[in-house]
């Protein structure tokens, strides 16, 4: 298909058939911090989704913070996602696999480690 992309961007959305977010009771966003998904997360408040229905998941691509230095995520993004979280008045969990991406990529011959998430901020 030869389209040029600004036809692209035109045609996409109303393509989509809506959805009924009254149907779900909770609609989960896996939010990194970056543009993308916070322009979602904008959406989603922009299209009338009740706030107490939206949950911010964010993945720690270093596992769980411990205080000691970053391999890939940036210092500051858990607690700029929180920020956002609490500003915009959305639900916030993080989640994370034991020993982050780094132990991932130097496993040999073991299987892979368990990811662990909050069910509520403190309760694993």
């Amino acid at each position: 298909m030869n389209v040029p992309i600004t036809r692209l961007a035109v045609a996409f959305p109303s393509s989509l058939p809506a959805i009924d977010y009254d149907s779900y009771d909770t609609v989960v966003l896996f939010f990194s911090g970056g543009k993308d998904s916070l322009a979602c997360l904008l959406s989603l408040i922009e299209q009338g989704v009740p706030k107490n229905k939206i949950e911010l998941h964010h993945h720690l691509v270093d596992g769980e913070d411990t205080g000691e230095e970053n391999f890939m995520d940036w210092p500051v993004t858990s607690a700029y996602c929180r920020a956002v979280a609490e500003a915009l008045e959305v639900k916030y969990v993080e989640s994370w696999r034991e020993g982050g991406i780094l132990a991932e990529m130097l496993r040999e011959n073991a299987l892979t480690k368990p990811v662990k998430f909050e069910l509520k901020p403190g309760q694993l």
